[in-house]
């Protein structure tokens, strides 16, 4: 099995998945649930994913073939509507190709109710974007807000927002924030694992990898919800930085630089006192390095510069000649030795 999976579609469509959904007994079980387990999007949409082969499996009748014209007519009349829609946006985006999957889908379920709440889905669907290593991306959000993707990182959003409802963005990884101020001061929430970042209109940016969340306020208002604490709240005013630990559920807050912190936005990074190990986590979780440390010592060291996000090399001989090291690169490993 090579997930991760995306989306409903990508596991409605996965056969050792179906199987094991109608026999949970089976090897593949464990799997899943790891899977499941690593965040609550991935939790609900397994619950999706099964309740819609589980329903089918109440169901052995054939389509009526007028029913399955009239129900195959009105997705090509959804899916087209879709495709005018995302065509406005700028971001390339992932969505369920309900056209091309129709065959493969009436193959492995034979009935008419899942497809009737296949429909239910892709009019109520997400948007998914992700980006590789060392990659950026600018998205619009529905409600005319920006979100600028760092690299190895993913946000998802419903496709249509309407104006009562909180707007609601899920993001692993790093982002940065420009949300627009609406008239009926509309929530905007930004969901990470460990917890929720509530604005009306700022600039901000969230970087939430592993075990560990920061949130860094460039305008603005933010309140802080953690998941597992309903009334523990941390409210932000700008400039100040919090960073959150999943391991000992505490917030630690202080006033920084924000330019520090946002500046990879305009392809640039800004070191202020950076540990060498903190530019390795860096080097890890933005290009898909393994930093390997020959002196442990070497990690404590700090530096104060600047460099280019689309040119790392340059980075890499920067703080070669300011401390007198190596740093080796073998594939994706990168040894620093003195």
């Amino acid at each position: 099995m090579n997930a991760p999976y995306i989306t409903l579609e990508d596991l409605i469509l996965d056969a050792k998945f179906i199987s094991w959904v109608k026999n949970p007994d089976t090897v593949d079980g464990q799997f899943w649930i790891n899977w499941a387990a690593k965040s609550e999007e991935n939790q609900l949409i397994l619950e999706q994913a099964k309740a819609i082969i589980l329903e089918l499996a109440k169901d052995d009748d054939e389509p009526i073939q007028d029913e399955l014209n009239d129900l195959w007519s009105r997705i090509e009349a959804t899916n087209d509507a879709f495709d005018k829609e995302k065509a406005k946006q700028n971001a390339v985006v992932h969505q369920l190709s309900f056209i091309k999957s129709w065959q493969k889908v009436a193959a492995v379920f034979v009935g008419f109710g899942v497809v009737v709440a296949l429909i239910l889905f892709l009019l109520n669907q997400k948007v998914n974007i992700s980006t590789q290593y060392a990659e950026n991306q600018k998205i619009q959000l529905p409600d005319g807000s920006f979100v600028v993707l760092n690299a190895n990182s993913s946000v998802s959003f419903a496709d249509d927002w309407d104006e009562q409802s909180p707007r609601e963005v899920w993001l692993e990884g790093e982002a940065f924030f420009s949300v627009t101020h609406t008239a009926n001061h509309q929530k905007f929430i930004v969901h990470t694992n460990d917890l929720d970042v509530q604005v009306l209109g700022t600039k901000f940016n969230v970087n939430a990898r592993a075990s560990k969340t920061r949130v860094v306020l460039n305008s603005g208002k933010v309140k802080l919800f953690l998941h597992q604490e309903k009334n523990q709240e941390v409210d932000m005013k700008p400039g100040e930085l919090v960073d959150f630990s999943a391991n000992n559920k505490a917030f630690i807050k202080k006033v920084v630089k924000t330019k520090v912190f946002s500046a990879w936005v305009n392809k640039e990074l800004v070191f202020e006192d950076t540990s060498l190990g903190e530019i390795a986590q860096l080097l890890e979780d933005n290009y898909g390095y393994k930093v390997k440390f020959v002196n442990e010592e070497l990690a404590n060291l700090t530096f104060t510069g600047t460099a280019d996000t689309e040119n790392i090399n340059l980075l890499f001989t920067i703080l070669q000649k300011t401390f007198n090291i190596t740093i080796q690169k073998q594939g994706n490993n990168l040894i620093i030795n003195n």
